[in-house]
């Protein structure tokens, strides 16, 4: 599975909380070494760590995402099923009783903690981190005297010469 993991090369763990990027970490060395059923149980425990950090309300959040991944992805009901009781379902002996994880559940696996994980916290990371740059340039634009250029928070600034 060593080629599927080359789009998680550039994964933001940054934005992680220490334990779900240590469990996510976990599992994608996992998948890479095609270790299915490992794979599956780290990717419970970084779901489990995501809800554990972001509050129990948060499971009805990723509940949502998995089935709009579902939608979005035209995912059969088979491979939904195990893909969501893998994260979700609470009882340890379903990851035994799921049988065997085939490559294309494993795949959809992936990519929807992924996109959890992305929904969570990166996206939210870097959406702040742009208003309040947009924000920084727009206070900038507004105390500069009439007649004097300003910074616009959309345009780059162009040379001086």
């Amino acid at each position: 599975m060593h080629n599927d993991l080359s789009n998680t090369d550039n994964f933001q763990f940054s934005y992680l909380p220490e334990q779900v990027a240590t469990y996510f970490k976990d599992a994608l060395g996992c998948f890479h070494d095609d270790h299915r059923h490992a794979f599956a149980a780290m990717c419970r425990l970084t779901v489990q760590a995501t809800i554990n950090d972001l509050g129990d309300s948060a499971r009805l959040k990723l509940f949502d995402i998995v089935k709009e991944i579902a939608e979005i992805a035209e995912v059969d009901d088979r491979t939904y099923r195990a893909v969501h009781d893998i994260l979700f379902d609470a009882d340890s002996s379903s990851l035994y009783q799921a049988g065997t994880i085939d490559r294309e559940t494993a795949a959809v696996l992936l990519e929807t903690v992924k996109d959890i994980l992305h929904q969570c916290y990166i996206r939210r990371a870097v959406l702040r981190q742009k208003l309040k740059m947009r924000r920084f340039f727009a206070s900038q634009s507004d105390s500069d005297t009439p007649g004097t250029p300003g910074v616009s928070p959309f345009k780059r600034p162009t040379g001086t010469g």
